[in-house]
């Protein structure tokens, strides 16, 4: 259910199409915070990645 980059720290989710459908920047936001709520994975703390912590992630899947 999620990935862990241990350079960096991080967890993320592993479905990175968990919403099923593309969105705007304003919609995906709306979308973390619903699944803050809903504890996603146990957790509470999702957010968007930077663009440099999504650079690690591409590099990070494309070793897997």
């Amino acid at each position: 259910m999620t990935v862990t980059d241990k350079e960096a720290g991080l967890m993320w989710t592993r479905d990175a199409n968990i919403a099923e459908k593309c969105m705007n920047w304003y919609d995906a936001l709306k979308f973390i915070k619903q699944l803050n709520k809903q504890k996603y994975a146990g957790y509470n703390d999702w957010r968007l990645p930077t663009k440099e912590e999504l650079q690690t992630l591409v590099a990070m899947q494309s070793k897997m």
